[in-house]
């Protein structure tokens, strides 16, 4: 079975569209703009494109060009530009932080770079959507984005609002049901994350925004969410082997976990060829976790 992971399986324009990124002119530019460590914005350079190809694999198989598309948490948008020159009705949400300022500066300097200036991106919160004002969409998704919503419930249904009835949401982020942080690559119990921070208080002090940001949405409670909402919700299985797959095939991936103790536990579940028993774990202890949010259907 050929890994999904491989590069070969990428789409051929999104690798060109990519390769035409001048990474270290942006990253040397938005350094001296900024004040910031040029290598600080070459680690932001390499994460956000590495996860633009992962969220062009969850939306890819449902791409359409009479469809209206909203990315939510679009990030520097190296994403919502590619779909918006491939010729999609692509809108990007993300929100004006000054605790992400960089990211304004490194989304401004890509969109510049490959001569896009007519990419719609939306200035707000999820919480703010409104289908009076922003439309209604028939895909929406995030990929690492809902973790850091601090009003969960108020986003999915402002999202809910704007999704069209027959439309589909997909959304990817950490399940922290299992006690790992991705983003600070931190072990966390749910129930009292500030253990992690007495344990680690140089680690989250480095990436404090970061920490401060997360509200730690689990399973369950993206179900209960769901159910309050009025959505059907379902969870993709697989997901958990899916990203330790990535670890074999993905470099920019691995290199990012190479601190964590994730490649570790890889490297013991491949030795001992318990990895293919990962396939099968319930989706409540996969993390992060994937799934879909629908309309029920009525008549």
């Amino acid at each position: 079975m050929v890994s999904k992971w491989r590069k070969l399986d990428l789409d051929s324009q999104l690798v060109t569209f990519i390769q035409e990124i001048p990474q270290s002119i942006i990253a040397r530019d938005v350094s001296v703009e900024l004040g910031v460590n040029s290598e600080t914005i070459s680690f932001i350079l390499d994460t956000f494109v590495n996860e633009a190809i992962a969220a062009y694999r969850l939306v890819s198989p449902f791409l359409s060009k009479d469809k209206r598309i909203l990315e939510v948490g679009a990030g520097i948008c190296v994403l919502s530009a590619f779909l918006a020159q491939e010729g999609y009705d692509i809108v990007a949400l993300e929100p004006d932080s000054s605790e992400f300022e960089v990211f304004g500066a490194v989304r401004a300097a890509i969109l510049k770079s490959v001569g896009i200036d007519d990419l719609n991106v939306l200035n707000i919160t999820a919480q703010e959507l409104t289908p009076l004002e922003h439309g209604t969409f028939d895909i929406i998704f995030s990929n690492n984005v809902l973790e850091h919503i601090p009003d969960l419930e108020l986003a999915i249904e402002a999202m809910g609002s704007v999704l069209k009835d027959d439309g589909t949401m997909f959304h990817v982020c950490p399940n922290y049901i299992v006690p790992y942080e991705p983003h600070l690559q931190l072990p966390i119990i749910k129930i009292c994350p500030m253990l992690t921070r007495a344990l680690f208080p140089k680690k989250v002090a480095s990436m404090q925004a970061v920490w401060d940001s997360l509200n730690f949405i689990t399973y369950f409670k993206m179900k209960k969410v769901a159910r309050d909402k009025l959505l059907d919700i379902s969870f993709q299985k697989g997901v958990l082997y899916d990203n330790f797959d990535r670890l074999e095939h993905d470099s920019v991936f691995r290199e990012r976990h190479s601190d964590s103790m994730i490649p570790v536990i890889y490297y013991v579940l491949k030795v001992t060829r318990l990895i293919k028993l990962v396939k099968y774990f319930p989706a409540f202890l996969s993390s992060p976790m994937q799934f879909t949010l629908r309309k029920p259907e009525h008549g």
